[in-house]
């Protein structure tokens, strides 16, 4: 097939509409997709920061129970035992926080 040159023009305009027509009716099904996982996101993450603030305070417990027992054991040096779990501790407590004031809850 030999097309001439103004029908390659009018096939190339062709291709060019149809292809700008996909992408649009492309665009609403991404928005929607978005909007929908955005909406499901958001009915896990009130548990999710329940389970976070359990999850800390279990973590700051152990973390407390352990420096007493070194500090009761006659090591006066727990400084990095306080600094990680305390550091974990807060870390757990100020993601909720965080999330949460992403997703607008």
């Amino acid at each position: 097939m030999n097309f001439s040159r103004i029908e390659k023009l009018f096939l190339t305009i062709v291709l060019m509409v149809t292809t700008g027509i996909s992408s649009v009716f492309a665009q609403d099904g991404i928005s929607t997709g978005i909007n929908t996982a955005t909406t499901t996101l958001k009915t896990y993450i009130t548990p999710i920061t329940s389970l976070a603030y359990v999850i800390a305070a279990i973590v700051g417990i152990i973390g407390a129970i352990r420096i007493y027992n070194k500090w009761q054991g006659g090591d006066r040096d727990i400084n990095k035992e306080v600094m990680g779990y305390g550091g974990a501790a807060v870390f757990l407590l100020l993601a909720p926080t965080v999330v949460k004031a992403i997703f607008g809850v």
